[in-house]
Protein backbone atom coordinates (compact mmCIF):
# COMPACT_ATOMS: atom_id res chain seq x y z
CA UNK A 1 0.00 0.00 0.00
CA UNK A 2 1.09 3.57 -0.74
CA UNK A 3 0.03 6.45 1.51
CA UNK A 4 0.44 10.23 1.59
CA UNK A 5 3.50 10.92 3.75
CA UNK A 6 3.03 12.29 7.26
CA UNK A 7 5.33 15.20 6.40
CA UNK A 8 3.42 16.16 3.25
CA UNK A 9 2.30 19.79 3.16
CA UNK A 10 0.57 21.77 0.45
CA UNK A 11 -0.15 25.49 0.69
CA UNK A 12 -1.86 27.65 -1.91
CA UNK A 13 0.17 30.44 -3.46
CA UNK A 14 -1.84 33.68 -3.06
CA UNK A 15 -3.53 35.10 -6.16
CA UNK A 16 -3.02 31.92 -8.17
CA UNK A 17 -4.30 28.39 -8.71
CA UNK A 18 -0.88 26.99 -7.87
CA UNK A 19 0.20 25.24 -4.69
CA UNK A 20 3.53 24.70 -3.02
CA UNK A 21 4.02 20.97 -2.46
CA UNK A 22 6.47 20.51 0.41
CA UNK A 23 7.95 17.38 1.99
CA UNK A 24 9.12 18.98 5.20
CA UNK A 25 11.32 16.13 6.42
CA UNK A 26 13.14 15.52 3.15
CA UNK A 27 13.12 19.09 1.86
CA UNK A 28 11.44 18.36 -1.48
CA UNK A 29 9.67 21.39 -2.99
CA UNK A 30 7.49 21.50 -6.10
CA UNK A 31 4.92 23.89 -7.55
CA UNK A 32 1.80 22.15 -8.86
CA UNK A 33 -1.68 22.99 -10.06
CA UNK A 34 -4.81 22.85 -7.90
CA UNK A 35 -6.09 19.77 -9.73
CA UNK A 36 -2.93 17.89 -8.90
CA UNK A 37 -3.36 18.64 -5.18
CA UNK A 38 -7.00 17.51 -5.35
CA UNK A 39 -5.90 14.20 -6.89
CA UNK A 40 -3.27 13.85 -4.20
CA UNK A 41 -5.81 14.55 -1.44
CA UNK A 42 -8.07 11.81 -2.79
CA UNK A 43 -5.26 9.33 -3.34
CA UNK A 44 -6.09 5.94 -1.88
CA UNK A 45 -9.68 6.86 -1.01
CA UNK A 46 -11.05 5.10 -4.10
CA UNK A 47 -9.90 2.94 -6.97
CA UNK A 48 -10.52 5.80 -9.39
CA UNK A 49 -7.86 8.38 -8.62
CA UNK A 50 -6.53 10.91 -11.09
CA UNK A 51 -2.82 10.21 -10.67
CA UNK A 52 -1.05 8.25 -13.36
CA UNK A 53 1.44 5.50 -12.56
CA UNK A 54 4.30 7.78 -13.63
CA UNK A 55 3.04 10.56 -11.33
CA UNK A 56 2.74 8.16 -8.40
CA UNK A 57 6.31 6.98 -8.99
CA UNK A 58 7.52 10.60 -9.12
CA UNK A 59 5.68 11.44 -5.90
CA UNK A 60 7.23 8.42 -4.17
CA UNK A 61 10.73 9.44 -5.27
CA UNK A 62 10.17 12.95 -3.94
CA UNK A 63 8.84 11.62 -0.64
CA UNK A 64 5.26 12.89 -0.93
CA UNK A 65 3.92 9.32 -1.05
CA UNK A 66 5.32 6.44 0.94
CA UNK A 67 4.78 2.72 1.38
CA UNK A 68 5.93 2.84 5.01
CA UNK A 69 3.31 2.31 7.76
CA UNK A 70 2.78 5.39 9.94
CA UNK A 71 4.69 3.96 12.93
CA UNK A 72 7.71 3.11 10.78
CA UNK A 73 7.62 6.53 9.09
CA UNK A 74 7.63 8.25 12.51
CA UNK A 75 10.54 6.08 13.61
CA UNK A 76 12.47 7.07 10.51
CA UNK A 77 11.75 10.76 11.16
CA UNK A 78 12.94 10.43 14.77
CA UNK A 79 16.16 8.79 13.55
CA UNK A 80 16.80 11.66 11.12
CA UNK A 81 16.24 14.24 13.86
CA UNK A 82 18.50 12.39 16.30
CA UNK A 83 21.33 12.17 13.76
CA UNK A 84 21.00 15.85 12.91
CA UNK A 85 20.93 16.88 16.57
CA UNK A 86 24.27 15.17 17.13
CA UNK A 87 25.89 16.78 14.11
CA UNK A 88 24.83 20.42 14.28
CA UNK A 89 28.02 22.49 14.53
CA UNK A 90 28.58 25.94 16.07
CA UNK A 91 28.12 28.94 13.80
CA UNK A 92 30.17 32.11 14.28
CA UNK A 93 29.31 35.32 12.42
CA UNK A 94 32.21 37.77 12.31
CA UNK A 95 31.25 41.28 11.14
CA UNK A 96 34.04 43.75 10.38
CA UNK A 97 33.29 47.43 9.74
CA UNK A 98 36.03 48.60 7.35
CA UNK A 99 35.16 52.31 7.40
CA UNK A 100 38.37 54.35 7.81
CA UNK A 101 40.35 51.29 8.84
CA UNK A 102 44.15 51.55 8.72
CA UNK A 103 47.05 49.14 8.37
CA UNK A 104 47.27 49.15 12.18
CA UNK A 105 44.08 47.09 12.18
CA UNK A 106 45.81 44.05 10.69
CA UNK A 107 46.83 42.65 14.10
CA UNK A 108 43.29 43.10 15.40
CA UNK A 109 41.93 41.17 12.41
CA UNK A 110 44.24 38.26 13.31
CA UNK A 111 43.04 38.29 16.93
CA UNK A 112 39.38 38.35 15.89
CA UNK A 113 39.81 35.37 13.59
CA UNK A 114 41.66 33.52 16.36
CA UNK A 115 38.77 34.21 18.73
CA UNK A 116 36.20 33.13 16.15
CA UNK A 117 38.11 29.89 15.60
CA UNK A 118 38.20 29.17 19.34
CA UNK A 119 34.40 29.49 19.41
CA UNK A 120 33.78 27.43 16.28
CA UNK A 121 36.10 24.61 17.30
CA UNK A 122 37.40 22.06 14.84
CA UNK A 123 34.16 21.48 12.93
CA UNK A 124 32.28 24.76 13.38
CA UNK A 125 31.53 27.28 10.65
CA UNK A 126 32.79 30.86 10.47
CA UNK A 127 30.96 33.36 8.28
CA UNK A 128 32.77 36.65 7.68
CA UNK A 129 30.89 39.81 6.76
CA UNK A 130 33.19 42.72 5.80
CA UNK A 131 31.07 45.87 5.76
CA UNK A 132 32.27 47.84 2.76
CA UNK A 133 32.36 51.66 3.07
CA UNK A 134 31.66 54.04 0.15
CA UNK A 135 35.27 55.23 0.38
CA UNK A 136 38.15 53.01 -0.72
CA UNK A 137 39.12 49.99 1.35
CA UNK A 138 42.49 49.73 3.07
CA UNK A 139 44.27 47.15 0.90
CA UNK A 140 46.34 45.58 3.69
CA UNK A 141 43.31 45.10 5.93
CA UNK A 142 41.12 43.59 3.21
CA UNK A 143 43.93 41.31 2.05
CA UNK A 144 44.47 40.08 5.61
CA UNK A 145 40.75 39.38 6.05
CA UNK A 146 40.71 37.31 2.87
CA UNK A 147 43.93 35.48 3.82
CA UNK A 148 42.60 34.64 7.29
CA UNK A 149 39.28 33.50 5.82
CA UNK A 150 41.09 31.09 3.51
CA UNK A 151 43.25 29.86 6.38
CA UNK A 152 40.19 29.11 8.52
CA UNK A 153 38.05 27.80 5.60
CA UNK A 154 35.57 30.60 6.25
CA UNK A 155 32.81 31.86 3.99
CA UNK A 156 33.19 35.55 3.09
CA UNK A 157 30.04 37.54 2.24
CA UNK A 158 30.69 41.30 1.97
CA UNK A 159 27.85 43.63 2.86
CA UNK A 160 27.65 46.91 0.96
CA UNK A 161 25.36 49.68 -0.28
CA UNK A 162 24.93 50.99 -3.81
CA UNK A 163 27.34 53.84 -3.02
CA UNK A 164 30.02 51.29 -2.03
CA UNK A 165 30.09 49.51 -5.41
CA UNK A 166 33.26 51.40 -6.52
CA UNK A 167 35.11 50.37 -3.34
CA UNK A 168 34.12 46.71 -3.71
CA UNK A 169 34.69 46.39 -7.47
CA UNK A 170 38.50 45.91 -7.33
CA UNK A 171 37.94 42.89 -5.03
CA UNK A 172 35.30 41.22 -7.20
CA UNK A 173 37.13 38.00 -7.91
CA UNK A 174 35.65 34.58 -7.31
CA UNK A 175 38.78 33.41 -5.50
CA UNK A 176 38.09 36.10 -2.88
CA UNK A 177 34.40 35.35 -2.31
CA UNK A 178 31.46 33.89 -4.19
CA UNK A 179 28.61 35.95 -2.75
CA UNK A 180 27.91 39.52 -1.71
CA UNK A 181 24.93 41.16 -0.02
CA UNK A 182 23.71 44.47 -1.46
CA UNK A 183 21.68 46.40 1.13
CA UNK A 184 19.33 49.25 0.18
CA UNK A 185 16.55 51.25 1.74
CA UNK A 186 14.56 54.41 1.04
CA UNK A 187 17.50 56.65 1.93
CA UNK A 188 20.26 54.81 0.04
CA UNK A 189 18.45 53.69 -3.13
CA UNK A 190 19.59 55.29 -6.36
CA UNK A 191 17.08 55.82 -9.15
CA UNK A 192 19.79 55.20 -11.77
CA UNK A 193 18.53 51.80 -12.89
CA UNK A 194 21.18 51.24 -15.58
CA UNK A 195 24.07 52.00 -13.24
CA UNK A 196 22.83 49.69 -10.46
CA UNK A 197 21.95 46.91 -12.89
CA UNK A 198 25.29 47.13 -14.71
CA UNK A 199 27.20 46.95 -11.42
CA UNK A 200 25.27 43.85 -10.37
CA UNK A 201 25.74 42.28 -13.82
CA UNK A 202 29.47 42.98 -13.63
CA UNK A 203 29.59 41.16 -10.28
CA UNK A 204 27.94 38.10 -11.83
CA UNK A 205 30.43 38.23 -14.70
CA UNK A 206 33.17 37.94 -12.06
CA UNK A 207 31.31 34.87 -10.70
CA UNK A 208 30.28 36.74 -7.55
CA UNK A 209 26.56 36.26 -6.91
CA UNK A 210 24.85 39.33 -5.51
CA UNK A 211 21.79 38.96 -3.28
CA UNK A 212 19.83 42.21 -3.00
CA UNK A 213 18.23 42.90 0.38
CA UNK A 214 16.01 45.91 -0.24
CA UNK A 215 13.87 47.48 2.49
CA UNK A 216 10.97 49.03 0.57
CA UNK A 217 9.40 50.64 3.65
CA UNK A 218 8.48 54.25 2.89
CA UNK A 219 9.58 54.20 -0.76
CA UNK A 220 7.63 56.34 -3.22
CA UNK A 221 6.28 55.01 -6.50
CA UNK A 222 9.32 56.22 -8.46
CA UNK A 223 11.70 54.36 -6.15
CA UNK A 224 9.59 51.20 -6.22
CA UNK A 225 9.48 51.35 -10.01
CA UNK A 226 13.29 51.67 -10.02
CA UNK A 227 13.56 48.56 -7.83
CA UNK A 228 11.31 46.57 -10.17
CA UNK A 229 13.11 47.85 -13.28
CA UNK A 230 16.54 47.03 -11.85
CA UNK A 231 15.49 43.47 -11.04
CA UNK A 232 14.06 43.05 -14.55
CA UNK A 233 17.17 44.50 -16.18
CA UNK A 234 19.53 42.14 -14.32
CA UNK A 235 17.30 39.11 -14.96
CA UNK A 236 17.52 39.69 -18.69
CA UNK A 237 21.06 38.30 -18.37
CA UNK A 238 20.95 36.39 -15.07
CA UNK A 239 17.51 34.92 -14.40
CA UNK A 240 18.66 33.55 -11.02
CA UNK A 241 19.20 37.04 -9.53
CA UNK A 242 17.47 37.04 -6.14
CA UNK A 243 15.87 40.05 -4.46
CA UNK A 244 14.88 39.93 -0.80
CA UNK A 245 12.23 42.65 -0.52
CA UNK A 246 11.50 43.60 3.09
CA UNK A 247 9.00 45.81 4.84
CA UNK A 248 8.13 45.76 8.52
CA UNK A 249 5.20 48.15 8.84
CA UNK A 250 3.60 47.36 5.49
CA UNK A 251 3.64 43.64 6.30
CA UNK A 252 1.96 44.43 9.62
CA UNK A 253 -0.72 46.72 8.14
CA UNK A 254 -1.71 44.76 5.02
CA UNK A 255 -3.26 41.33 4.68
CA UNK A 256 -1.56 40.55 1.35
CA UNK A 257 2.07 41.52 0.92
CA UNK A 258 1.97 43.09 -2.55
CA UNK A 259 2.62 46.61 -3.83
CA UNK A 260 1.03 47.54 -7.20
CA UNK A 261 3.60 49.09 -9.56
CA UNK A 262 2.71 50.10 -13.13
CA UNK A 263 0.32 47.20 -13.63
CA UNK A 264 2.62 44.72 -11.90
CA UNK A 265 2.81 43.55 -8.29
CA UNK A 266 5.93 43.74 -6.16
CA UNK A 267 5.86 41.14 -3.34
CA UNK A 268 7.61 41.67 -0.01
CA UNK A 269 7.93 39.97 3.36
CA UNK A 270 8.36 41.00 6.97
CA UNK A 271 11.83 40.83 8.57
CA UNK A 272 10.56 37.97 10.78
CA UNK A 273 10.08 35.83 7.69
CA UNK A 274 13.61 36.29 6.31
CA UNK A 275 14.86 32.96 7.74
CA UNK A 276 11.92 31.17 6.11
CA UNK A 277 12.42 32.64 2.63
CA UNK A 278 16.16 31.96 2.87
CA UNK A 279 15.51 28.33 3.79
CA UNK A 280 12.99 27.83 0.98
CA UNK A 281 15.34 29.43 -1.55
CA UNK A 282 18.14 27.15 -0.37
CA UNK A 283 15.92 24.09 -0.73
CA UNK A 284 15.12 25.13 -4.30
CA UNK A 285 18.63 26.13 -5.37
CA UNK A 286 20.76 23.58 -3.50
CA UNK A 287 18.45 20.58 -2.99
CA UNK A 288 21.28 18.17 -2.17
CA UNK A 289 22.59 20.16 0.78
CA UNK A 290 21.43 20.19 4.38
CA UNK A 291 19.51 23.47 4.32
CA UNK A 292 17.52 23.28 7.54
CA UNK A 293 17.96 25.25 10.72
CA UNK A 294 16.22 22.81 13.11
CA UNK A 295 14.68 23.56 16.49
CA UNK A 296 17.58 21.96 18.37
CA UNK A 297 20.25 24.17 16.73
CA UNK A 298 21.48 27.04 18.87
CA UNK A 299 21.78 30.51 17.39
CA UNK A 300 24.99 31.96 16.03
CA UNK A 301 27.78 33.46 18.11
CA UNK A 302 28.00 37.03 16.77
CA UNK A 303 31.26 38.96 16.91
CA UNK A 304 31.39 42.50 15.54
CA UNK A 305 34.18 45.04 15.39
CA UNK A 306 34.53 48.58 14.12
CA UNK A 307 38.17 48.51 13.07
CA UNK A 308 38.56 52.28 13.09
CA UNK A 309 37.86 52.56 16.83
CA UNK A 310 38.61 48.97 17.92
CA UNK A 311 35.06 48.90 19.34
CA UNK A 312 33.93 45.28 19.76
CA UNK A 313 30.74 43.49 20.70
CA UNK A 314 29.68 39.90 21.23
CA UNK A 315 26.22 38.33 21.31
CA UNK A 316 25.85 34.77 22.56
CA UNK A 317 23.35 32.24 21.12
CA UNK A 318 21.26 32.86 24.24
CA UNK A 319 21.02 36.56 23.37
CA UNK A 320 23.40 37.92 26.00
CA UNK A 321 25.40 40.90 24.76
CA UNK A 322 28.61 42.59 25.85
CA UNK A 323 30.58 45.51 24.43
CA UNK A 324 34.12 46.34 25.40
CA UNK A 325 37.78 45.49 25.01
CA UNK A 326 39.11 42.21 23.70
CA UNK A 327 39.62 40.80 27.23
CA UNK A 328 35.98 41.50 28.12
CA UNK A 329 34.81 39.79 24.97
CA UNK A 330 37.01 36.72 25.55
CA UNK A 331 35.67 36.33 29.10
CA UNK A 332 32.06 36.40 27.91
CA UNK A 333 32.84 34.01 25.06
CA UNK A 334 34.35 31.47 27.45
CA UNK A 335 31.29 31.74 29.66
CA UNK A 336 28.95 31.13 26.70
CA UNK A 337 30.99 28.16 25.51
CA UNK A 338 30.87 26.60 28.96
CA UNK A 339 27.07 26.84 29.17
CA UNK A 340 25.66 23.32 29.01
CA UNK A 341 23.01 22.48 26.43
CA UNK A 342 20.24 20.15 27.55
CA UNK A 343 19.71 17.05 25.47
CA UNK A 344 16.91 17.36 22.94
CA UNK A 345 16.41 13.60 22.67
CA UNK A 346 13.28 13.53 24.91
CA UNK A 347 11.56 16.04 22.59
CA UNK A 348 12.45 14.48 19.28
CA UNK A 349 9.98 11.58 19.17
CA UNK A 350 7.15 13.88 20.20
CA UNK A 351 8.02 16.50 17.61
CA UNK A 352 8.77 14.02 14.83
CA UNK A 353 5.03 13.46 14.41
CA UNK A 354 4.51 17.12 13.49
CA UNK A 355 5.02 17.73 9.78
CA UNK A 356 6.87 21.00 10.50
CA UNK A 357 9.10 19.65 13.29
CA UNK A 358 12.38 19.91 11.41
CA UNK A 359 11.68 23.52 10.50
CA UNK A 360 10.14 25.13 13.56
CA UNK A 361 10.09 22.49 16.29
CA UNK A 362 6.52 23.38 17.34
CA UNK A 363 7.95 26.02 19.65
CA UNK A 364 10.84 28.41 19.97
CA UNK A 365 14.45 27.71 20.86
CA UNK A 366 14.53 29.75 24.06
CA UNK A 367 11.26 28.93 25.80
CA UNK A 368 10.85 25.29 24.82
CA UNK A 369 7.58 23.75 23.66
CA UNK A 370 4.91 26.34 22.94
CA UNK A 371 2.37 25.21 20.35
CA UNK A 372 0.58 21.95 19.85
CA UNK A 373 0.70 20.37 16.41
CA UNK A 374 -2.51 21.93 15.12
CA UNK A 375 -1.52 25.39 16.31
CA UNK A 376 1.95 24.92 14.85
CA UNK A 377 0.56 23.92 11.45
CA UNK A 378 -1.88 26.85 11.32
CA UNK A 379 0.77 29.43 12.23
CA UNK A 380 3.42 27.98 9.98
CA UNK A 381 1.17 27.60 6.95
CA UNK A 382 0.08 31.21 7.34
CA UNK A 383 3.74 32.26 7.30
CA UNK A 384 4.35 30.09 4.25
CA UNK A 385 1.52 31.85 2.43
CA UNK A 386 3.12 35.18 3.32
CA UNK A 387 6.49 34.30 1.76
CA UNK A 388 5.34 32.26 -1.25
CA UNK A 389 4.68 35.26 -3.56
CA UNK A 390 8.27 36.45 -3.08
CA UNK A 391 9.57 32.90 -3.53
CA UNK A 392 7.70 32.58 -6.84
CA UNK A 393 8.85 36.07 -7.88
CA UNK A 394 12.46 34.95 -7.42
CA UNK A 395 12.23 31.56 -9.13
CA UNK A 396 9.65 32.15 -11.86
CA UNK A 397 12.25 32.37 -14.65
CA UNK A 398 14.24 29.39 -13.45
CA UNK A 399 13.78 25.84 -14.63
CA UNK A 400 11.91 24.90 -11.48
CA UNK A 401 10.96 21.29 -10.88
CA UNK A 402 7.40 20.13 -10.35
CA UNK A 403 6.17 16.65 -9.56
CA UNK A 404 4.50 14.86 -12.43
CA UNK A 405 5.49 17.63 -14.83
CA UNK A 406 3.01 20.12 -13.36
CA UNK A 407 4.82 23.44 -13.47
Amino acid sequence: MVYPALHLSYVQIPQSDLYLLFQTMRGSIDIVRREFVQDLEQFGSSSANGLSEAEVDALKRRGYLTDLPAEQELGQAATILNVLSRNVQPLVELTLDLAESSSESVDLVDKLFSLAKSIAGEHGVIKVHPEIPPASINERVMSRILDQARLHHSTVVPRFTIAAFPALTPWLKSENFHQALLISDRESLSRDVESIANNIINSFKQQVHVLWRCDVEGMDQEQLAAVLATIGRVREKYSFFTALLISGQLAHDRIENFIPIDGAFLPYISPDNEPMINMLMSLVLTPHRLNYYPFFASGAHKLACELRSNSMSYKSPAGEEVTGEMDDIVTRVESAKATSIDSVTPLIRERASCKYSLICGCGDRTNGFVNGQQECAAVYEQRLRQVLPLLVFNIQKRNTRAAGGNE
